[in-house]
């Protein structure tokens, strides 16, 4: 079963240190906040207040993961059966089912898309680039609880729960983690951050399916034009142009020099229809739209072989 994080463990030590104790032993023991964990002084024996199962922290010895949360307590496995407050079912009705309790904790939530007022200046752009900007937003707690979101982990102490979005690159970074984490936005089911993510070679083949859908698209593009109150970037095939229709105050924001072509780009929005065998996106806010090097080839081949 799927717990949430321990905000204070117990610190008890007795000679043998059995993997649970009554919680009774517990009440007056010191509390241990992930925060003031010492592992050489505290492995081994903390335990949960609520059902006395040993606890163990992720990471041990560092404040944060590599990822950048903060660490955190979580129950050692093996104890599942044991009832919790700090675990809980996946699922939000009964006879879900473990399809549907996966889903439900696999989860991204869409938290409004950043605009241009709420930049805190700088770009997030190429592969250190994940990331760069992509810390920043964890640091704001996009992945954390900081902003009401509750951390949930699996019974080995892997983050479960990705938080909340409000930029394509916070989705690109979720999406090199794993391609089926669910996308949560409001009024629409959740959907397989995989199931979103489509190249613009593969819109082109078949856009029907695609249009009056929205959708993380990515591409490099053919050629890049600037007018008064937008960008253009074009993706020319010989059946279909796909166009990119981006504010101008969004490149502006994210400081792209106008051409440049020699990258992939991506953009999340819905597709229209523009004529007969062209198709266009309309992007308005500088959350929406997202670049990186070619060097990220590999990755994007692994979601079009998805």
């Amino acid at each position: 079963m799927p717990q949430i994080s321990i905000p204070l463990v117990v610190f008890y030590v007795v000679e043998d240190q059995p993997k649970m104790v009554d919680i009774t032993l517990l009440v007056h023991e010191h509390q241990v906040s992930p925060e003031s964990y010492i592992d050489e002084l505290h492995h081994g024996a903390i335990y949960c207040p609520k059902c006395g199962v040993m606890c163990s922290r992720q990471p041990r010895k560092k404040a944060k993961r590599k990822d950048n949360v903060d660490g955190f307590f979580f129950h050692l496995k093996d104890f599942e059966h044991i009832k919790c407050e700090y675990r809980k079912a996946g699922g939000t009705k009964a006879g879900d089912g473990d399809g549907k309790a996966k889903k439900a904790i696999n989860l991204i939530n869409f938290n409004g898309w950043k605009s241009v007022e709420d930049d805190d200046g700088g770009d997030e752009d190429e592969d250190g680039d994940q990331d760069k900007k992509g810390k920043r937003e964890v640091a704001r707690g996009s992945t954390g609880n900081r902003t009401g979101g509750e951390l949930t982990f699996g019974e080995d102490g892997s983050l479960l729960k990705a938080g909340n979005f409000s930029t394509v690159s916070r989705l690109l970074q979720v999406a090199r983690k794993s391609l089926d984490i669910n996308v949560q936005f409001p009024g629409h089911e959740a959907t397989r951050i995989g199931d979103l993510i489509i190249s613009v070679e593969k819109l082109q083949k078949n856009s029907e399916r695609y249009i009056g859908k929205s959708w993380l698209i990515y591409g490099v593009p053919t050629s890049i034009e600037s007018g008064k109150f937008k960008y253009f970037y074009n993706f020319a095939s010989p059946g279909h142009k796909f166009a990119i229709y981006c504010d101008r105050e969004v490149v502006m924001g994210k400081e792209w020099q106008g051409r440049e072509r020699g990258r992939y780009y991506l953009f999340y929005g819905l597709l229209e229809r523009r004529g007969d065998n062209s198709t266009v996106v309309r992007v308005t806010e500088l959350g929406q739209a997202h670049r990186v090097s070619l060097s990220a080839r590999k990755f994007f081949s692994k979601v079009g072989a998805g």
